[in-house]
């Protein structure tokens, strides 16, 4: 299992997530993106110095997404999506997990409350819970 950079090639993955009922369901923003509005933020997404974007993949296959955004010096936001046919296998708890490997920093995570999934990975990562929709892990 490795956790890489995104490149442009990913593109369309990462929409297909993003897309998918569910995850549009667990997200802030739940309307579905257009391909064009899609290809825009993700190329302006990875030029970004203050975002980056990983992809884990087990046994060359893409399994998920992170994405983490600096909010302030040290200080960053996180948010994932993990492929509609893998979820409930563990890979959310694991690519955080391996995300976090090595890094310094507070990292800020906000989930609804009703996305259980993602509540327990970022609890299974030592997050604590700071308000009604954020989590919070410094280290």
């Amino acid at each position: 299992m490795i956790l890489r950079e995104a490149t442009f090639n990913d593109w369309k993955t990462i929409l297909d997530w993003r897309n998918d009922p569910s995850t549009r369901e667990n997200s802030f923003t739940t309307e579905e993106i257009s391909e064009s509005t899609h290809k825009q933020w993700f190329t302006d997404g990875l030029s970004n110095e203050k975002r980056k974007i990983y992809i884990l993949e087990t046994n060359f296959i893409p399994v998920g997404s992170i994405r983490s955004d600096v909010l302030d010096t040290d200080k960053y936001i996180l948010s994932w999506s993990i492929a509609p046919n893998q979820r409930g296998k563990g890979y959310g708890t694991k690519i955080l997990e391996i995300y976090l490997q090595g890094k310094k920093g507070e990292f800020v995570a906000e989930i609804k409350s009703e996305n259980i999934a993602s509540i327990k990975m970022v609890t299974n990562n030592g997050f604590e819970q700071a308000d009604e929709l954020k989590y919070i892990k410094k280290q």
